[in-house]
């Protein structure tokens, strides 16, 4: 069977910036590197039916920096702000109820573990404030959150990165679906409803890989 693929990448204006100079959230709870990645497949023997799929990948919604040195290769994260309440993280999620429904699948594919650095004191932030958003939400819209540190799992030979990456692909499709129409201008058969949400330190290498997966 021939098919057409479409990849569109909308990348959002509201917060946007090169890389160091823009992490993290404003008050509003527009994220750096705020990207909408959605595929679709044109069956080309019909040229009626159609599929799509959307993700989302996008900086850690809290406040954080990072102040880019010639002499520092992995400059170090640091919190100006303090969001007791996480009023801009709860403004970012309430943004991607609104554009996407529920639910929300987080996956955070940063460094996690007993060994404090920056990586894993980031991530525990971001857990932290998700619990505190879930205790607010009703148990169908609750966020759903897993942590995967993708580096290490690469590096140990008792895990298997293909095999848990693929799990975890084929959960979330099952859980938000996909959009799927056989002719134009007719119901569509199945819809997505929710997103996935991935990201690791610069929303690059990591993500790449588990959105590849997920698509």
């Amino acid at each position: 069977r021939a098919f057409e693929i479409v990849l569109i990448a909308r990348r959002s204006r509201l917060f946007a910036g090169t890389r160091y100079r823009k992490r993290g959230v404003n008050a509003e709870g527009n994220v750096a590197n705020d990207v909408e990645t959605e595929q679709i497949l044109f069956d080309s023997c019909t040229s009626q039916a159609a599929m799509a799929f959307v993700q989302n990948r996008s900086s850690v919604p809290v406040f954080w920096t990072q102040e880019a040195s010639a002499m520092v290769p992995k400059p170090p994260i640091l919190y100006h702000k303090v969001d007791p309440n996480f009023t801009a993280t709860r403004n970012h999620f309430s943004d991607l109820f609104a554009r996407y429904g529920a639910p929300i699948l987080v996956v955070n594919l940063m460094k996690h573990g007993r060994n404090l650095n920056d990586e894993t004191e980031l991530g525990k932030k971001f857990e932290a404030a998700v619990n505190v958003l879930n205790q607010e939400l009703p148990l169908d819209a609750r966020i759903l959150y897993k942590a995967y540190d993708l580096k290490n799992a690469h590096r140990s030979k008792s895990d298997s990165v293909y095999q848990a990456l693929s799990w975890l692909a084929e959960s979330i499709v099952t859980r938000v679906g996909f959009f799927y129409v056989t002719k134009p201008n007719t119901r569509p058969l199945r819809v997505q409803t929710g997103v996935m949400r991935t990201n690791c330190v610069d929303c690059l290498d990591r993500t790449n890989v588990a959105q590849f997966f997920v698509g």
